[in-house]
């Protein structure tokens, strides 16, 4: 699970926890910066909704701690995490501020692509995050109360543009805004000021279809008996630079090439067994 000596993230769909899989950690630690990145996989299911999970595990926490989230390398939401060490509850969070009195709830998408180049997603850095949900944890300082509303909104757009097909990459899915829900901001906010002489936290979850997982070997694929209709759902990895329309014809044909070469009849040569022809024998194999 991914997890510090200090905090813990986790993604849930449908109120459990997804499944995670290639853990990874690794460190930056240098002069300017001192970092642990956490780095896993996890299953997505587009139309279903999500939530962000995060909890302090720290026992002293004089020190306060803001989580700053981003989605497929949009903003989405900062939360200043609790204060009181006697609370072990996570704070989930299943949707962001997207104006001054609208909320709306994170979900699972399909990327739309398009053929077109001129009309499709230019933002190289953003192209490059679809697909990933980033949780960046950083001690602060200076907190305070002030009477100004909320400016910093979602950054998510409400029609996300189109992908060039020759650009996708990863499993097809994004992050979608999903029902909209009408609630205002308050008239006062939190401020604080970020401290860069202490250690960052970053969580960051890759996600995708299971079946694009499973074909890139990320999920083992259980063991399924020969025949079974489970089959019939295998993806392929060229199926990743296809749109869904020619994805679905690759797979059928697929499917009935391999259909054709269960059927051939394998046809052995004929080698008569040690010791059946002596020197000199001819045998007859004409039909009389």
């Amino acid at each position: 699970m991914p997890r510090t000596d200090d905090f813990e993230v986790w993604i849930e769909v449908d109120g459990k926890r997804a499944e995670e899989y290639e853990e990874r950690v690794n460190q930056i630690n240098n002069e300017k910066e001192k970092k642990t990145m956490n780095t896993c996989f996890i299953p997505s299911v587009a139309g279903k909704n999500f939530s962000v999970v995060i909890q302090d595990l720290r026992v002293d926490r004089t020190s306060r701690v803001s989580a700053r989230c981003s989605v497929d390398g949009s903003f989405m939401f900062t939360r200043l995490m609790k204060s009181m060490k006697d609370d072990s509850h996570p704070i989930k969070v299943d949707r962001c501020q997207l104006t001054a009195d609208t909320e709306c709830f994170f979900r699972f998408g399909a990327i739309q692509l398009s053929d077109d180049a001129q009309t499709s997603e230019s933002d190289t850095e953003l192209l490059s995050k679809l697909g990933s949900i980033q949780v960046l944890l950083r001690f602060i300082t200076d907190i305070k109360h002030v009477e100004r509303p909320m400016e910093n909104f979602a950054q998510v757009p409400r029609t996300p543009r189109p992908v060039y097909e020759r650009k996708k990459k990863g499993g097809g899915h994004r992050t979608e805004l999903g029902q909209e829900v009408h609630n205002p901001v308050s008239k006062w906010r939190i401020e604080w000021k970020l401290r860069d002489d202490l250690p960052k936290t970053e969580f960051t979850f890759s996600y995708a279809p299971e079946e694009w997982l499973k074909a890139k070997e990320i999920i083992p694929r259980s063991s399924e008996p020969e025949g079974d209709a489970s089959q019939s759902q295998t993806d392929y990895p060229e199926c990743d630079f296809l749109d869904e329309e020619d994805a679905e014809a690759f797979r059928q044909l697929m499917e009935r090439a391999k259909n054709k070469r269960a059927q051939i009849v394998k046809v052995e040569p004929l080698i008569p067994p040690p010791g059946a022809i002596h020197s000199g024998e001819v045998i007859d194999l004409t039909n009389n």
